[in-house]
């Protein structure tokens, strides 16, 4: 069994071999951030330079009846496993 060493030292070749994805978004319109937490804070970040519109899991229904003309919308969720599904789920609605 390998070292809790040796495992963040594979971990970490692992990721320096790798490029990490390039995210790319629609040039036009007003995006819709849906995170919690530090994702939200990510969000931010991601999106400083364009319209959008952010809110948390627990604001979205409200967020989308005072946003009613956004063009796209971006989940950003640790895990991807517990509350993104819903809140996918509820903007394909």
């Amino acid at each position: 069994m390998e070292s809790l060493r040796e495992a963040v030292l594979a971990a970490l070749d692992l990721h320096a071999a790798e490029s990490p994805p390039e995210l790319t978004f629609p040039n036009t319109g007003r995006a819709l951030v849906v995170a919690s937490g530090n994702a939200l804070s990510t969000g931010r970040i991601l999106f400083d330079d364009r319209p959008a519109a952010f809110a948390s899991e627990s604001v979205l229904e409200a967020e989308l009846e005072r946003e009613p003309d956004l063009a796209f919308a971006v989940v950003i969720s640790a895990s991807g496993e517990k509350h993104a599904p819903i809140v996918v789920r509820e903007l394909e609605r």
